[in-house]
């Protein structure tokens, strides 16, 4: 059982206009976001990366905000003990134009959610493991979301249905995707409107009474 969301405070909102370090969120630029705890291999962020020069190629307007720390993640670091990002960007360097990438870190909540009803394609990508809640406040946000195959993400996205998956070690095939995403404003609002409705069985309304009940019934009074 999800310890689950608050769907109300995450919820679209085509007004959205916010700012953070610096950066001006709104809806009328095409943008890319990527969250995480960490920028970690865990959580694709090598893949999401390598993807980049290619999207950025075929859209010379495309934004991209990624949001996460450097440190080692749930996956551990890196064996030579360099941060994922430090390493991606010298294996990038001069492939990838820096003005419409922005590390911000991590950012409050508010801004987090921002973030999520700016964005125009969010992209979710895990080895199996658990289901962040990122990815379900993304998708009560209305977000079209681009995720991975496979669990954990399966658990709650549906290929074509809630969101589009790729392989998770296939860059090229993500940069496709999300490249025809960002040309395809119908689809969007299909798979973000779609996500929306599937994330409402996770808000707390729902799961916290059943924890509740849960912990109840493996109550022993003596």
């Amino acid at each position: 059982i999800h310890e689950g969301i608050d769907t109300k405070f995450a919820s679209p909102n085509d007004q959205v206009s916010y700012g953070v370090r610096g950066i001006e969120i709104d809806r009328n630029v095409p943008t890319i976001t990527f969250v995480n705890r960490n920028l970690e291999r865990l959580r694709g962020f090598d893949s999401f990366m390598r993807s980049l020069p290619i999207i950025q190629k075929n859209n010379s307007k495309v934004r991209v905000l990624i949001v996460g720390d450097n440190e080692g993640g749930y996956g551990g670091g890196h064996p030579s003990g360099r941060p994922l990002k430090d390493l991606m960007l010298e294996e990038l360097h001069g492939q990838l134009d820096m003005d419409r990438i922005h590390f911000l870190g991590r950012i409050p909540h508010p801004a987090l959610i921002s973030l999520f009803q700016a964005s125009w394609v969010h992209v979710y990508l895990s080895y199996p493991f658990i289901v962040g809640w990122s990815l379900l406040e993304a998708m009560a946000c209305g977000c079209c979301i681009i995720g991975s195959k496979g669990m954990p993400v399966e658990e709650v996205i549906h290929d074509g249905v809630e969101g589009v998956l790729v392989p998770i070690d296939n860059h090229l095939k993500l940069a496709q995707r999300i490249t025809a995403l960002l040309d395809n404003p119908e689809m969007r609002q299909n798979l973000g409107n779609a996500a929306r409705k599937a994330s409402l069985a996770y808000d707390q309304i729902h799961t916290l009474p059943k924890l509740t009940a849960l912990i109840e019934s493996n109550l022993h009074v003596s």
